[in-house]
């Protein structure tokens, strides 16, 4: 892989890490989600790609929960809102359930992983949001979390990708290059304009990235050139 190319790749990972740090912002929002998922697809292809140029290396299965770090902290905050409750009301064997552990949860498989999540929101949904509001957990949220899960569980019915990149070309590096910021530019972008309001600080961070993609290290625009365009 080119220098430049490693560079560009570099800066599709840094506006990674500010979704990453503002993970909160957007965690809950579907459309934010699949964007990103594909956003770590494409990064995940061009790193295996570098690897694979480099030194050569195996077909990488790709995991399809792309999410999933995120997506663990939503669910050891709701099992600690369900466990504080059955302590309340001596629900042992709910109590039991919703003592998660994180390195558990960590090491478990992707399907088990989304079978603790529906179960521990379908008990949430059975206790009501009624209830479980005094515990800061309110029905607009329980919403919310259905949604989460349901994008979970698609990724899940998908067919596991597997990325073979024993051999790959300039031209294909350019093209998942232009989806990276495709997927920044035109999805993201348009899905945080909402957040400029309420969360600036993120959004001028996010922006703030992109601004450092569109930066060509110093070298000269041609004259009518889109910077969307770089990597074609």
């Amino acid at each position: 892989m080119k220098f430049t190319q490693i560079n560009r790749l570099m800066r599709l990972k840094t506006s990674r890490q500010i979704l990453k740090k503002g993970q909160v912002h957007w965690i809950l929002n579907l459309a934010a989600v699949r964007s990103v998922n594909k956003l770590d697809g494409v990064i995940l292809w061009l790193e295996n790609a570098k690897e694979a140029q480099d030194e050569g290396s195996e077909p990488v299965t790709v995991s399809k929960l792309q999410n999933r770090e995120e997506m663990t902290d939503l669910l050891l905050g709701l099992g600690g809102t369900l466990h504080s409750y059955a302590d309340d009301v001596n629900d042992k064997e709910l109590k039991s359930v919703s003592a998660l552990v994180e390195s558990k949860v960590n090491a478990m498989r992707d399907e088990d992983f989304v079978t603790l999540w529906k179960s521990l929101l379908g008990r949430a949904t059975d206790i009501g949001a009624s209830t479980l509001v005094a515990y800061s957990l309110d029905q607009a949220t329980l919403n919310e979390y259905d949604v989460a899960v349901s994008v979970l569980d698609e990724k899940l019915r998908s067919p596991r990708t597997t990325i073979t990149v024993l051999s790959v070309t300039t031209r294909e590096v350019k093209e998942y290059l232009r989806k990276g910021r495709e997927i920044l530019f035109r999805e993201l972008l348009n899905i945080f304009k909402p957040l400029r309001k309420t969360q600036p600080t993120f959004v001028e961070e996010f922006e703030a990235s992109l601004k450092v993609i569109d930066s060509r290290g110093g070298k000269r625009k041609k004259q009518g050139e889109n910077p969307a365009d770089e990597g074609k």
